[in-house]
């Protein structure tokens, strides 16, 4: 995988690569995969918070994306005080990405801002994001709030984002106060029918 170099750009600037280009796919609905990785997921244990039993849900919400011919977005942060090859940097196991898909790396919470993110959902012609990752009171909030604000219908899958900062029940709070937002649904990972978003 390709990766641009960041470092000697300001902190919180945004780029994009992919591993080969993808081909344009006859569906509207991208899968946005927010910051899976090794460190990540480490980390959280230093704070209590066990992220592992968030990782399932997640690879199958890959895999289940995959299989309905949706495109998949990672986006990975980039931590400046780590080496940029850092191995903890890395998508973590079964969360990695194939040939096809995007990956946008960004040293900012906001996937958004200073970045290709927006021109890419553009060139796809997709109207709808289905959304999952970490972290729910950071990346993910952001993700949810920047792609409702800006037309696109959202779907963030229930148990399939968590934090490290926040218990797992209050994880329940954050999906109730997302489904009362105008053009955002919550649904379980078992309750989406991801072949319907591409007949």
């Amino acid at each position: 995988m390709k990766r641009s170099n960041l470092y000697g750009v300001s902190v919180g600037i945004l780029v994009l690569c992919m591993l080969t280009a993808p081909v344009a796919l006859s569906c509207d609905t991208a899968l946005l995969i927010m910051d899976v990785q090794t460190y990540y997921l480490e980390t959280s244990s230093l704070v209590n918070v066990d992220l592992q039993p968030v990782l399932p849900s997640v690879v199958s919400t890959i895999a289940a994306a995959r299989a309905g011919g949706i495109q998949l977005i990672y986006i990975q942060t980039l931590d400046p005080q780590l080496p940029e090859d850092d191995p903890r940097l890395e998508f973590a196991d079964g969360a990695e990405p194939v040939d096809g898909d995007f990956v946008v790396t960004k040293t900012g919470a906001n996937a958004f801002v200073h970045t290709d993110l927006e021109s890419i959902l553009e060139s796809q012609e997709i109207s709808r994001l289905i959304i999952c990752g970490l972290w729910t009171t950071c990346c993910v909030k952001y993700a949810v709030s920047a792609a409702g604000s800006r037309g696109f219908e959202v779907i963030v899958v229930a148990d399939a984002h968590g934090d490290s900062v926040i218990r797992i029940g209050e994880i329940k709070t954050w999906n109730e106060t997302w489904d009362a937002m105008n053009g955002v649904s919550v649904v379980r990972l078992a309750d989406i029918d991801f072949s319907s978003f591409c007949p």
